[in-house]
């Protein structure tokens, strides 16, 4: 099975509302979004939402298991099990988006360096980190998402050959539309690969 990429807009307003606020009921709203179903060591899972609210994303000191946890919590807030009403989440790729795709326009660019927000969707960026981490999740700030576009438009432009004849169209539609609608709305965007 092939693992795609999908993309949900949201309000990041709600988001920072909630993670590293402190605030007692913004807990007790991520507790239940990412413990509704027992879905791995409980004890465990609840301390590191109380802690994603109390203190932030902070991967620091914890363990590789821990940090994979913490992953899965941060892209199930996302979920209609977690916080997606009160998070206002839009789907806005029903049909995902194959890592094939990504890896295009990566291709495509003269030099991959130089892009600042599209190596991200290689394997993901955790939330309140710079750097790539294999962690299949990234949030993109309205900035970025304006960031990311201009790359994937300018990569676009590149009078270099696709590997198929197809590939520009959908690119087109399935990354280059999408980004343009979410930089449009103002609003953030999660890329959770599963």
């Amino acid at each position: 099975m092939s693992h795609l990429w999908s993309f949900q807009s949201f309000a990041q307003p709600k988001l920072d509302a909630l993670v590293g606020s402190g605030d007692a009921e913004a807990e007790k709203a991520v507790i239940e979004g990412v413990t509704w179903d027992e879905w791995g060591d409980m004890v465990m899972i609840e301390g590191l939402a109380r802690n994603l609210v109390r203190s932030g994303a902070n991967y620091e000191g914890l363990t590789s298991k821990e940090s994979k946890t913490l992953d899965e919590i941060i892209a199930m807030l996302f979920s209609p099990e977690g916080l997606e009403e009160r998070l206002e989440v839009e789907y806005e790729s029903p049909d995902g988006v194959h890592p094939a795709v990504i890896q295009e326009l990566l291709n495509r660019s003269p030099d991959p360096r130089e892009l600042r927000m599209l190596p991200f969707l290689e394997s993901g960026r955790r939330l309140g980190e710079s750097a790539p981490s294999d962690c299949e999740y990234c949030i993109f700030s309205p900035t970025e998402v304006q960031t990311l576009h201009r790359e994937v438009e300018q990569i676009m432009s590149l009078p270099s050959a696709w590997s198929e004849d197809y590939m520009p169209d959908l690119v087109k539609e399935w990354i280059l539309d999408l980004l343009a609608a979410v930089r449009d709305k103002k609003k953030a965007l999660a890329a959770l690969l599963g």
